[in-house]
């Protein structure tokens, strides 16, 4: 329910059948919690704004630089202190962390823990 009053938000977003993973942030910094998901099959970020009224999606592909893999854990965080939700992908086998902003711009890599460990990011 929001703050305000009114009604609360339901909107279909994702895909199920892909094991879409929620992950609600700010991602475009007006200080409002936007929607989005992960999809793993097509190793992609999808965004619903509250600026755009929940209606326009914004897609952040993952670069082909990116290798490819089934081992990513989707993460979110705020890692440029800037109020605005940053995504990242943890590569399981390397134990890499590749920061991106919500434009697709790569704003960060980081090796943290031994490759090939079961090293979970969180």
């Amino acid at each position: 329910m929001p703050s305000g009053g009114g009604s609360g938000i339901v909107k279909q977003f994702g895909n199920p059948a892909d094991g879409d993973i929620p992950l609600a942030g700010d991602y475009d910094g007006d200080g409002k919690t936007d929607i989005a998901v992960y999809d793993p099959v097509a190793k992609e970020f999808l965004v619903l704004t509250s600026s755009s009224n929940y209606t326009t999606p914004i897609t952040m592909y993952l670069p082909a630089t990116l290798p490819t893999t089934d081992f990513y854990i989707p993460l979110i965080g705020n890692f440029e202190g800037n109020g605005i939700t940053d995504f990242v992908i943890f590569d399981r086998t390397t134990s890499t962390f590749y920061v991106y902003r919500p434009d697709g711009t790569l704003i960060r890599v980081q090796q943290l823990g031994i490759a090939g460990h079961n090293n979970v990011g969180l």
